[in-house]
């Protein structure tokens, strides 16, 4: 890759300030062209803010149009599909049911139509809260603990079955990695 540097970065230690050259532009591997830092940013925030659309708690059922128009710029830029499955992962980690589904819905649409983000996917921790969704083992910090105990429980049907769907989905997105 080459780099074009503009920019000076004070980075401050103990004791010692450090100044760091950051690319301004970086050559595209795919197309040889040169890209701007800036452009690169604003394309992944746009891509968050569509996840986290595509995964609102206030869809009853995923809006295929956001989760194709994610697949298509991911397929644009294959870059972004580490921080796409980040998000997703963050999306995952809400422990709002409505939220958990559409992201697995979301992350099976991203694995089938998106070759480049098999390797994202298939990180060690994505795969490993993947798990933790599966088998229901996930565990609250503790002020979640704290906040649980203070509360009643109160546990509708509609959220057991919205958590048994849950799992149902992450284990076959598991067992659709495995093969």
């Amino acid at each position: 890759r080459t780099c074009q540097f503009t920019k000076w970065k004070k980075l401050i230690f103990v004791r010692k300030v450090v100044y760091v050259m950051i690319p301004a532009v970086v050559t595209d591997p795919n197309s040889g062209q040169p890209v701007v830092i800036a452009s690169l940013e604003r394309e992944r925030i746009a891509t968050e803010k569509e996840i986290k659309e595509a995964c609102s708690e206030f869809l009853n059922e995923p809006d295929w149009d956001k989760n194709m128009a994610i697949v298509d710029q991911l397929n644009r830029a294959p870059y972004l599909c580490t921080f796409a499955v980040a998000e997703i992962r963050m999306q995952l980690k809400t422990k709002n049911p409505e939220i958990e589904i559409l992201a697995l819905q979301l992350t099976e649409t991203v694995i089938k139509n998106v070759p480049s983000s098999h390797a994202s996917v298939a990180h060690e921790d994505f795969i490993r809260y993947l798990i933790k969704v599966g088998t229901d083992q996930r565990q609250g910090g503790k002020w979640t603990q704290l906040k649980s105990k203070m509360k009643k429980k109160n546990t509708s049907i509609n959220s057991k079955q919205l958590r048994s769907q849950c799992i149902e989905k992450a284990l076959l997105i598991l067992k659709m990695l495995a093969m």
